[in-house]
């Protein structure tokens, strides 16, 4: 949940502390290969460690520690790769959550002032993206903003300014309809940030849970694109002057996304009050479409890393000093609690990395020590990785570019 916080941290220096592994809390190995995943996610300058507990085994003998269940043989393993990873950084971030949740939270106390929730931080994982999280003072120079985080319903009238003045001035926002629907110093007015943008509210502000919304195939949704679900303001109303992105049961004339330009920039409205992750949805064989991704690109978001499968959590690196990346790959989502096992979700996927550059590279998966062979970098944006990984398994991928 913390994942974009802790990308944010490490944007601007502030280093996290890697988790603690304790090899007898009941899920070795894999508690250590999340940890690397976890900490990596802002780069490697969050990795600042593997610290584990040990128990003092029976007899003194000391060689137990090097069998399971502690296989401290295996953390010793992982200490090379936590080095050599901490040498790297994460990829320019160009998008972020827009977290300013201060201000609900103290009315109300219907939000966390911390940033997005599990939701939030599933649609990123499972659309493949990397967004940090942050109020007005850090994220007010990405080139896109998303205001979708719930309970994001009061601002100060200050904030709602700002985010209007962002895209007059050339950036995007994505924002869920009710954010900013009320201002703290115009407490009579309703939809006061929605208004602003020269949208029209839903009749009424009934919410329909698991509302099955259709992409219009167009800028924001290209022809591959797959209906997803929200939890919705299901009474919407045709906006003048804006397009429809999406539609609830197929119908034109029930938006469920419209956006305009406006300013210099561009705005979009998902006309609910929370995306639904496909980890979330409904559980009638009907998988939710992670819509981030698309949305990022109309954004002209760059995409680095990319995978076919939504169950993998994907990351990519690049060392500070070389043509050196690394691709952290993990099936660390959890499934719905409604299934009954994770056996029906796919355990293997392609991973390709988009704007790898030109050249040679030779591939190693650092925890087998598996040697993949030498690839190209068209060869790896176009055909890629594949990777099998169990639940809760993790893969990390050395790209050296040689030649």
């Amino acid at each position: 949940m913390l994942a974009p916080l802790m990308m944010a941290h490490a944007a601007v220096g502030f280093q996290e502390r890697s988790e603690s592994v304790a090899m007898n809390w009941g899920d070795y190995p894999t508690r250590l290969d999340d940890t690397v995943f976890t900490a990596a996610l802002g780069g490697g300058g969050n990795m600042l460690g593997i610290r584990t507990y040990l128990w003092l085994p029976p007899n003194d003998d000391f060689t137990a520690w090097f069998k399971p269940p502690v296989s401290l043989d295996r953390v010793q393993k992982f200490i090379p790769i936590a080095t050599e990873i901490r040498q790297a950084e994460a990829m320019p971030v160009e998008a972020a959550f827009f977290g300013d949740g201060w201000t609900n939270w103290l009315l109300t106390g219907a939000a966390s002032p911390w940033g997005p929730d599990v939701g939030e931080m599933l649609n990123m994982a499972q659309a493949h993206i990397m967004l940090e999280n942050g109020p007005w003072d850090a994220v007010h120079n990405r080139k896109m903003l998303f205001a979708v985080v719930a309970g994001q319903d009061t601002f100060k009238q200050a904030t709602i300014d700002r985010l209007v003045q962002y895209v007059e001035n050339g950036g995007t926002l994505v924002m869920l309809a009710g954010v900013g629907r009320k201002s703290v110093e115009k407490p009579t007015e309703d939809w006061v940030l929605l208004r602003r943008f020269g949208f029209t509210p839903p009749s009424n502000d009934q919410v329909s849970n698991f509302a099955r919304a259709y992409p219009v195939v167009g800028e924001v949704f290209r022809a591959e694109a797959k209906p997803f679900e929200l939890n919705a303001y299901p009474h919407t109303v045709p906006q003048n002057g804006a397009a429809t992105a999406a539609c609830f049961d197929d119908d034109p004339n029930r938006p469920a996304m419209s956006w305009k330009s406006f300013g210099q920039g561009k705005v979009l409205v998902v006309w609910a009050n929370q995306i639904v992750p496909p980890a979330m949805s409904a559980g009638d064989g009907r998988t939710s479409y992670p819509i981030l991704r698309d949305l990022a690109r109309w954004g002209g978001v760059r995409l680095y890393i990319d995978c076919d499968n939504p169950w993998f959590w994907v990351n990519l690196l690049k060392a500070k000093t070389n043509e050196t990346y690394y691709a952290l790959a993990a099936r660390l989502i959890m499934f719905p609690p409604w299934r009954d096992s994770d056996q029906n979700v796919v355990n293997n996927g392609t991973i390709t990395f988009l704007a790898l550059p030109d050249g040679r590279y030779q591939v190693t998966e650092l925890i087998s020590g598996r040697d993949l062979g030498a690839r190209t970098g068209a060869e790896l944006r176009e055909q890629g990785i594949s990777a099998t990984l169990a639940f809760r398994e993790v893969a990390v991928y050395r790209l050296k570019k040689v030649e």
